[in-house]
């Protein structure tokens, strides 16, 4: 189940190609900011190092949903 494989490196590819852009890089400047280019890879290896780390968080801090 979930998006094939081919289309995700699509997706992935085409969205690399616009963060590199010249105009898509002077946009994000003007707030100091970097693109992330990476493989869909890298971006669940991120997105599970950030649910890890902000769980750990929210655990420690005792924090509860109403």
């Amino acid at each position: 189940m979930g998006t094939p494989a081919d289309i995700v490196n699509m997706l992935n590819a085409s969205i690399n190609e616009i963060l590199r852009s010249p105009e898509r890089e002077a946009s994000l400047a003007k707030f100091n900011a970097k693109p992330k280019i990476g493989s869909p890879q890298n971006f669940a290896e991120f997105w599970r190092a950030e649910t890890e780390k902000w769980t750990n968080v929210i655990t420690s801090a005792g924090i509860k949903a109403d």
